[in-house]
């Protein structure tokens, strides 16, 4: 299979942080084109660019689209990759997700590692799959990573603060559990599909998978066709709005439109660790 390459030159832009994203050609025909550009791009006196093969992003998570989010998205929102977890032990952890967007300001991974982290789900705002050349078999897999990410939901615990009456030189803070089910946004970005005729194609395969699932996704992108689709919520049947257009801009508008309708408060560690100091 052909290994395409793209071009991601950072720089001034219609949209934050990008300039342009180039569909460079064959990586395997023309394997020294990778360093033909770095030295031209360095003799026109850039100084921030890169060259990505297709087939390192799934490895190198994110990609160009984690570079391009940290820029897009306000700062309040971080960038991570790791595992979903919930605090009931019986239920499995997600698959690797490339990108995790978490706040990172009231809660913490309860690990981190260099590769990647491990996240309680409360506090994750969305996970996006990504893929270099989007095929049938990848929808399947993200479909069935976005079930165990929603079954992790179910299992959602935080901790607010409440005081009860009394003098106000005596007030007393007591921590009080209290549980939520909105399942972190779900997305999946693809740098090109060569195995998708057109966008119809692509959506009639989605909407027959989501039919016999309990997914939903919030969005999808194929960079290199300009294509973007996302589900509709709580409709009878399965709805998916369509673009062959602007797909980039679309897809930065409605990610940063879901992650801000959630609210996130502070984790209820005590639910995973089992040590308690609050009330239900």
């Amino acid at each position: 299979m052909p290994t395409p390459i793209y071009l991601y030159i950072e720089g001034s832009g219609t949209v934050t942080g990008l300039k342009s994203i180039t569909y460079l050609g064959n990586g395997d025909r023309e394997p020294g084109i990778t360093t033909f550009i770095r030295l031209t791009l360095k003799s026109m006196g850039y100084k921030s660019y890169s060259c990505y093969h297709g087939r390192e992003f799934p490895a190198f998570p994110g990609g160009i689209g984690n570079d391009f989010l940290i820029k897009a998205l306000p700062r309040k929102f971080s960038i991570g990759t790791g595992f979903l977890v919930c605090s009931k032990e019986s239920i499995p952890p997600s698959n690797q997700t490339d990108i995790v967007i978490f706040d990172d300001l009231n809660n913490s991974p309860l690990h981190r590692e260099l590769s990647s982290h491990i996240f309680p789900v409360e506090m994750v705002y969305a996970a996006i799959e990504v893929k270099g050349n989007l095929a049938h078999s990848d929808i399947d897999d993200a479909i069935k990573s976005i079930e165990k990410i929603r079954r992790l939901a179910k299992h959602k615990f935080y901790v607010d603060f409440s005081s009860p009456a009394g003098p106000p030189d005596k007030q007393i803070v007591n921590p009080v559990n209290r549980s939520a089910k909105i399942s972190p946004r779900t997305y999946l970005f693809a740098y090109s599909s060569s195995k998708f005729k057109n966008l119809t194609t692509l959506t009639n395969y989605i909407r027959r998978k989501l039919k016999h699932s309990n997914a939903h996704l919030h969005g999808l992108i194929v960079l290199d066709k300009g294509w973007f689709l996302y589900q509709e919520p709580y409709t009878s049947d399965i709805k998916l709005i369509r673009f062959n257009k602007d797909a980039l801009l679309r897809f930065v508008h409605k990610l940063t439109y879901d992650i801000q309708s959630m609210k996130i408060l502070p984790v209820s560690l005590e639910k995973y660790f089992g040590v308690s100091y609050s009330t239900d």
